[in-house]
């Protein structure tokens, strides 16, 4: 009973470990998208901050999907999470609707709308606040 008891402690640690993975992922996808609405501001004439900002948010995509097949008892195989990593926008989506149908797409749908708001307003912010400085500056 006690072999029981402890395999069952050790698969809950495992799934909350892999919880906080699958969230640490995510959020990292909206930290880059952030950052790559401040590099398109700043981007002048020199695109090594854009080149940055969407390699961290196609890392973080192939990484969220990874752990997410991992905690679903399915991991991805290698070649899958290149392909996630190389053709993130697209392949999230088929990941998306593959594992979870109908579901997926609302899911791929809001976090696309999600995107597009902190992407937005990271530009925003970021010109209000470089201009309030500017604008303090004698």
């Amino acid at each position: 009973m006690k072999h029981a008891e402890a395999r069952s402690s050790e698969t809950e640690e495992t799934r909350r470990w892999l919880q906080r993975m699958k969230n640490l992922s995510l959020f990292a996808v909206y930290v880059a998208m952030a950052f790559q609405g401040v590099a398109v501001v700043m981007d002048s004439g020199y695109a090594g901050g854009l080149i940055l900002a969407q390699l961290l948010f196609q890392f973080s995509i192939a990484n969220w999907a990874a752990w997410d097949a991992q905690s679903r008892g399915r991991p991805l195989l290698r070649i899958q999470q290149e392909a996630m990593f190389f053709f993130a926008p697209l392949a999230i989506f088929v990941y998306l609707v593959a594992t979870r149908r109908w579901r997926g797409v609302g899911l791929w749908t809001l976090h696309v709308l999600g995107y597009m708001t902190v992407f937005i307003l990271s530009q925003v912010l970021f010109v209000a606040l470089i201009n309030g400085i500017l604008a303090e500056l004698p």
